[in-house]
């Protein structure tokens, strides 16, 4: 990933406002089914640009889903409030680098779900634990365009 592109500081700053805004959603269940579904929607268009990440993107999506309706609460509030800040990054037209620019639009989303996914891994893992051993599957649908 080119450093000019996606600066680190940057984009540590710019998903530090998105974090506060996450705490801010947490506590409103409409808003985040409604983020959670943006969210599953732009992954369609994401499934070759984040092949191998996208199984790791849904089960964060159902780990939260799963914490909002409080069937899953072992995940610690900081990896909820990174998923969510995270998911509003993805689908917020206010990015370091706007998503209509061809070839390049992606990358500052691309940059913020892997740092994400990188930080949550072992909540991840617990959670598809979690899910195997009570039998809990949750299906993310989403359309490919």
């Amino acid at each position: 990933m080119d450093s000019e592109l996606v600066n680190q500081k940057k984009l540590e700053k710019k998903l530090s406002w998105f974090r506060k805004l996450a705490e801010k959603m947490l506590p409103n269940v409409k808003k985040l089914e409604d983020l959670l579904e943006k969210a599953e929607r732009k992954m369609g268009k994401w499934s070759n640009i984040l092949a191998n990440e996208i199984n790791d993107l849904r089960t964060l999506i159902r780990m939260i889903r799963c914490w909002m309706d409080e069937s899953y609460t072992e995940v610690p509030r900081k990896t909820i409030v990174a998923g969510v800040a995270a998911l509003l990054y993805l689908v917020s037209p206010f990015d370091l680098i706007p998503d209509f620019i061809p070839g390049i639009g992606y990358i500052d989303d691309v940059a913020v779900i892997l740092l994400v996914l990188r930080a949550a891994r072992q909540d991840i893992n617990r959670f598809v634990e979690w899910e195997k051993k009570n039998h809990v599957i949750i299906d993310v649908p989403f359309d490919v365009e």
